[in-house]
Order: C-alpha cells, then sequence, then structure tokens
C-alpha cells in the first residue's frame, strides 16, 4: 500500500480523533489510515522511548486497531488470488512485526534509517562481490551491523573497535553487552567526569616557575650560607 507524502486534509488534522468515518469514504481508507498514523509519529519525532510508547498507546494503537479490523473486513470480500487480497494478506501474516513499535518506545515505525545505513554497503557492493563463503557473508553483515549502530549511538566505529577488540578474548560471555557501542560510550562519558579536572595550562606553569624560583633561591641561599661559613672558619 502507498503512502501518500500529501498533507491530510483539514478534518483529519487531528490524530486524536479516530477515522471511523474515514474508513467509509471509498478509495481512501488504507492510505488515510496510515497517513494519520504517521501523522501522530511525526509530533512523537525526538522524544524520549517513555514518551513515544505512552502516545502510541493513547493514540496510535487504537488507530491501528480499527486498521487491522478494516482490512481483515475487506479481505473477506476479495477473491483470494486478487492482488489487493494478496496485498492485505501479506501486511496481516506480518501484524505482529508491525505492531512491535506499539509496546517499545525505541523502535521506529519505518525503516528509513536501516536503509540509509545500507547505501553505502549498496554503492560499494562492486567492491566486495564475494564473501568467500555463506559464513563469510553473515560475517560480513554482522560487522556491518556493529559499525553502523555505533554510527547511529554518536560513536566513532574505528575508536570503538580498536578500544573494545584488545579486551574481547578475557572479555566475560556474559558482560558483552558492556562492550556495545551505547554501554561503550556511556562508560567512557562516566569515566572522563570521573577524572578531576587538571588546573589551567598557564596556571601549571606559573606554579612550576614559581617552585623552580624558590628552589633557585633556596640553592643560592645556601651556597652563600656555605662560603661564608668557610670563610669565617
Amino acid at each position: 500500500m502507498t503512502i501518500s507524502s500529501e498533507p491530510l486534509p483539514s478534518d483529519l488534522a487531528d490524530p486524536c480523533g479516530g477515522f471511523p468515518d474515514l474508513l467509509r469514504r471509498p478509495g481512501s481508507q488504507a492510505s488515510s489510515a496510515h497517513a494519520l498514523i504517521f501523522a501522530v509519529e511525526r509530533t512523537i519525532r525526538g522524544r524520549s522511548a517513555a514518551e513515544r510508547l505512552a502516545v502510541r498507546q493513547d493514540q496510535v494503537k487504537p488507530l491501528v486497531l480499527e486498521l487491522e479490523a478494516f482490512l481483515r473486513e475487506k479481505r473477506a470480500l476479495l477473491s483470494p488470488g486478487s492482488t489487493t487480497a494478496k496485498a492485505i494478506s501479506y501486511s496481516l501474516t506480518r501484524w505482529d512485526a508491525f505492531t512491535r513499535f506499539l509496546d517499545d518506545g525505541r523502535i521506529c515505525l519505518s525503516n528509513n534509517a536501516a536503509e540509509r545505513a545500507l547505501r553505502g554497503i549498496a554503492i560499494g557492493r562492486r567492491n566486495w562481490t564475494f564473501c568467500g563463503s555463506d559464513a563469510g557473508g553473515h560475517r560480513a553483515a554482522a560487522i556491518y551491523s556493529l559499525i553502523e549502530t555505533a554510527k547511529l549511538n554518536d560513536v566513532d566505529p574505528q575508536a570503538w573497535l580498536a578500544d573494545v577488540l584488545a579486551p574481547l578474548p578475557d572479555h566475560p560471555t556474559k558482560r558483552i553487552e558492556n562492550l556495545l557501542p551505547w554501554a561503550w560510550k556511556a562508560s567512557r562519558e562516566a569515566a572522563t567526569l570521573a577524572q578531576p579536572r587538571s588546573p589551567p595550562y598557564h596556571a601549571k606553569q606559573a606554579g612550576t616557575c614559581g617552585a623552580r624560583r624558590m628552589l633557585t633561591r633556596l640553592l643560592t641561599e645556601t651556597i652563600v650560607l656555605e662560603k661564608s661559613c668557610i670563610e669565617d672558619g
């Protein structure tokens, strides 16, 4: 089903109002239902996972339930071999996966971010046509996933890999999640905050110069005192 990118009509702009009447309008039901769901998602973009989950449970879940009921009703009226029936069946057989975002605020409604992450691999695929074996392909996919996960968490992949690969052989398997990009980033930030702040460079230099002057004066006075003692003796 194609979701229109055009703005919603004014009578559909309020995502809280539901769309029972909308479902009875011929030719606009499914696409407009999707547009309403995405309209709500746009209002919570950038918010915390807990806030997104609360809004989804309150506003999006009723829309999704109505959409599911509508699709099941319309599929029963269509010939099983028709293109529309196949499209509806494709969605309904994957309904649990589609509605997973309703119970987890961390999940995005669309996979646009994942597709953008794969763009670099798609552009350069001519340079790595062969992985050697199926196992090599699976390992390459795992590495791509880890690198892109690091980027999504604002972590430099090269710095992260250089830091975690060295202790990896001796790291406890039960605590492997501590080496994942977001956990590694949090531990580095905590370590940085825990370090005592060093004085500014000029203050350190001034302190060093002052200590040098004191030491020089002390040695000078000692030498003068020794000379005077020798002369008096």
